[in-house]
């Protein structure tokens, strides 16, 4: 997984997420806004979590592929 891991995009996503959990995690009323849940604890879980789940299937997929490949 090291080897197909780009930190610094990795990082930019991550601000990214962290930036959209901040704005539509907003509850509106007429006293202001409050958040939902705090934005860097949905940056977290999806460092943690949706990363790199979606690289193991990007991995499972890719195999899968050459493997069809190599049997035709």
């Amino acid at each position: 997984m090291q080897i197909i891991t780009f930190e610094q995009v990795e990082g930019k996503v991550q601000k990214r997420v962290e930036e959209k959990a901040r704005t539509y995690g907003q509850e509106v009323d007429s006293n202001g806004s409050k958040l939902k849940i705090d934005p860097s604890l949905v940056a977290q879980l999806y460092r943690d979590w949706i990363m790199p789940l979606t690289k193991m299937v990007q991995v499972k997929y890719l195999l899968h592929r050459l493997d069809l490949h190599i049997k035709e």
